[in-house]
């Protein structure tokens, strides 16, 4: 049970760290302009960070938590379900990269959100066989 409620912790923080990302530092967004939070009003320029950061790193968080909580839903248990559901998920985000760059769906591609989102899906499952000998 610990394990559990550790791992939806970590599903929680890395959306909200990606979406003070995604709304806090970048500029121009609809939502900012639509969703009036005094939070997401401020400009965050005095908190310079890498481009990666901006761009690359909350798309990378938000699959890491995704595969995370389908890890988690499935009780750390690598069964063909889980394994489908992950997969779709890695492979619908890396298709929308994919459109990105084919102007099929608005976006700007690069190779480093492919990387990044790569990275991000195989980390909960190395955290995940790292931890799956304690109980949960």
């Amino acid at each position: 049970m610990r394990n559990r409620i550790i791992t939806y912790l970590m599903v929680i923080s890395s959306l909200i760290l990606g979406l003070i990302l995604y709304w806090g530092f970048r500029k121009g967004l609809i939502i900012n302009k639509l969703i009036d939070i005094k939070l997401f009003r401020n400009d965050f320029s005095g908190f310079p960070l890498p481009d990666w950061c901006i761009y690359s790193l909350p798309d990378a968080l938000w699959m890491f938590s995704l595969i995370l909580l389908i890890i988690t839903l499935w009780d750390f248990n690598f069964n063909k379900y889980c394994i489908i559901w992950i997969s779709i998920s890695y492979l619908t985000g890396i298709m929308f990269e994919i459109l990105q760059k084919t102007t099929l769906i608005k976006g700007t591609f690069d190779y480093k959100d492919l990387v990044f989102m790569t990275i991000a899906s195989i980390l909960p499952i190395l955290i995940t066989y790292k931890f799956k000998g304690v109980s949960t």
